[in-house]
């Protein structure tokens, strides 16, 4: 017969339960806070540790460094328990120094929880007794039940059923006065885990349904569920259904992989592989029992070490590996009996005895089931009392001593039919039936609701694009009629601005042909002045040409021309004149005709003409403007005046 697992499912509850410390004050409350949900965002990788780390190490002493400390804790004891403990000792430290109460107790529990993870019952017994009492002392109600149920399964394991039996009760009433379903429905469960190894699978499997029905009711920590899914299919596996067994428990491990419990998931593995084993898939239970032992090896998970060692080994009797198998249930048995397991012990003794009688050595054989018997009545294991009847039977048929062999067997058959009048078969497939069916009601109840989300979400979706659409075809309309409006916009600033252009191209004109019949005239009346002066040197009626050339002279040098001009220039040089004596202050009104005309590129000729001197006059009125400008002999006076 195959051994069965024994978890410490119990220690489970604290795992994902988080303990929360005392605020001191409003500051590190805040700072506790931002960690928490800055932390709770993180992914469960690699990258979250070290961010982890580097948060704590760049804390200063305090209640912000003491909750870095417990998310390393519950970061790694599920996945490496020694590296676990070494972050509950530091906060343990910690927590003395800063005299945190309640931060102090969690830190001795949480060294208890890994010490257990790494098998080490005694001490962690020893932890667990310290925090219980520190929690009842402190009134911490909702820790102390907790710290029971730890208890209780490291006493469940020891085979002390009634003691295991009373911590979980108490532990059960306490979380049921605080209100607290979650807690009260694990420890039901591990009441039916009790039961379970009592032999009871009819207790058992009613605890269990009866802790899955409250965790229905509780909408977080899934991984509750695939604990009690997994204790299911270990009573299936004791019921000997075994497809029902392999179903409840790789829908366990699908959980327990989500949710990266490394422990969990090796529990689960081994309980796969026995399965298999005991339904004749052997090559399939090998597969499962390795990936098992590969993560027990990796996480130093030993109980479970040796539950594959003793499982391999019974394979290898099998397959008549005798000295192979040998050895790997002895170095289980070491193990168990080292740490007190007395069920485990109970299944090595089966498993040697066993694999002695196939190797034909009846003595050895016969020796270890009668202490298996012993055993068995010490720890009142019944369930296993009745396989060493079975296993001493067949010894005594090997050894033709039939009378015995027979007396054996109606033992076997006696202890049998009572346990089966205990387990009414018919009663807990009749609880199963009942659950299953409730499951598939909530699960058809759950799809109506899909559909009806579904049918309102496509509903919802139709009318959003018919919004969209007509948003759509609103906005294409208006951008249109924007479109047609800026062309139209356009269209006339076209016209306006080829008006302005004909417009100033027209006073450019005007004032070109101004300024040409100005230095025109200007050259006309100067010609008619130069022959008057002629005749008049000649004697002829002297006075009379002099009032015409003094007549003259006063058009040449009339400022109603130049206001004329100036009036021209202004409406097509707009702000010229105000422009050039912001800039050049110092320039004189005869300075801005020059550069006026200058602008207009005239000649130097027709310069002279219109101001009335001579071509040498303006060569001088330029070098003096140039001087009041500044221009260095490089620099052209014209290309300045121009761009100005």
């Amino acid at each position: 017969m195959i051994t069965l697992f024994n978890d410490i499912l119990s220690v489970h509850i604290l795992n994902k339960f988080i303990l929360s410390s005392k605020k001191v004050d409003i500051r590190p409350a805040i700072i506790v806070g931002f960690l928490i949900v800055s932390l709770s965002n993180w992914s469960q990788s690699d990258s979250k540790q070290d961010s982890l780390i580097a948060v704590y190490e760049q804390l200063e002493d305090g209640i912000p460094k003491i909750k870095t400390l417990e998310e390393l804790f519950y970061k790694n004891v599920y996945n490496d328990p020694k590296k676990g403990e070494n972050y509950a000792r530091l906060s343990e430290t910690l927590c003395k120094k800063l005299n945190n109460v309640e931060g102090y107790g969690v830190a001795i529990f949480h060294i208890g929880v890994s010490l257990q993870l790494q098998s080490k019952l005694d001490s962690a017994m020893v932890y667990y007794n310290k925090g219980l009492k520190y929690f009842e002392e402190n009134e911490f109600p909702g820790k102390y039940a907790t710290v029971l149920g730890t208890m209780a399964d490291i006493e469940r394991r020891r085979q002390n059923y009634a003691t295991a039996l009373a911590y979980l009760k108490e532990a059960v009433k306490s979380h049921q006065d605080l209100n607290d379903q979650l807690r009260a429905g694990v420890s039901v469960g591990d009441i039916g885990n009790v039961y379970y190894d009592l032999g009871n699978y009819q207790l058992a499997f009613e605890k269990t349904l009866e802790a899955l029905k409250v965790l229905d009711t509780v909408q977080k920590e899934p991984w509750r569920k695939a604990d009690l899914k997994r204790q299911i299919g270990r009573i299936e596996y004791a019921r000997e259904n075994y497809s029902s067994s392999i179903r409840y428990l790789k829908d366990a491990l699908k959980l327990y992989e989500e949710t990266d419990d490394n422990v969990w998931q090796a529990y689960t593995l081994n309980d796969i592989a026995n399965s298999y084993y005991d339904s004749d898939s052997l090559d399939t239970a090998i597969n499962y029992y390795n990936k098992a032992l590969e993560l027990a090896e990796q996480y130093e998970l030993l109980d479970t070490q040796a539950n594959v060692w003793s499982n391999l080994g019974g394979i290898n009797t099998i397959k008549e590996n005798f000295d192979l198998a040998r050895d790997q249930i002895n170095k289980a048995l070491a193990f168990n009996q080292q740490n007190k397991d007395l069920q485990s012990v109970l299944h090595n003794y089966l498993s040697l005895s066993q694999l002695e009688l196939k190797s034909k050595n009846r003595k050895e054989a016969l020796q270890l089931a009668n202490r298996g018997i012993k055993l068995s009545d010490s720890i009142k294991a019944p369930n296993l009392k009745k396989s060493f009847f079975y296993q001493r039977s067949d010894i005594y048929k090997e050894q033709k001593k039939f009378k015995k062999a027979y007396d054996n067997l109606s033992s076997f058959v006696v202890l049998n039919d009572s346990l089966n009048k205990v387990n009414n078969a018919k009663q807990i497939d009749e609880l199963k039936i009942i659950y299953e069916t409730e499951q598939k009601e909530k699960e058809l109840i759950i799809q109506q609701k899909e559909i009806i989300l579904l049918k309102e979400r496509q509903q919802k979706a139709e009318i959003q694009k018919w919004f969209i659409i007509i948003t759509a075809l609103g906005i294409l309309a208006f951008a249109i009629a924007v479109i047609y409006g800026l062309r139209q916009k356009m269209q006339g600033n076209k016209l306006i601005r080829e008006q302005l252009d004909k417009d100033l191209e027209f006073k450019e004109k005007e004032l070109t042909t101004h300024a040409l019949h100005l230095a025109h005239k200007n050259e006309i009346l100067l010609d008619l002045k130069k022959q008057l002066k002629d005749l008049k040197s000649k004697g002829t009626n002297s006075y009379q040409y002099q009032k015409i050339i003094n007549n003259i002279n006063l058009d040449i040098n009339n400022d109603n021309n130049w206001q004329q001009f100036r009036s021209y220039f202004e409406e097509v040089h707009k702000d010229f004149n105000a422009n050039i004596l912001k800039t050049y202050p110092e320039v004189s009104n005869n300075d801005l005709r020059l550069m006026s005309l200058l602008k207009m590129n005239l000649s130097s000729k027709e310069i002279a003409n219109i101001l009335n001197i001579s071509m040498e006059g303006v060569k001088k009125a330029r070098y003096r403007l140039r001087k009041k400008l500044n221009l260095s002999t490089e620099e052209s006076l014209q290309e300045l005046v121009i761009e100005l």
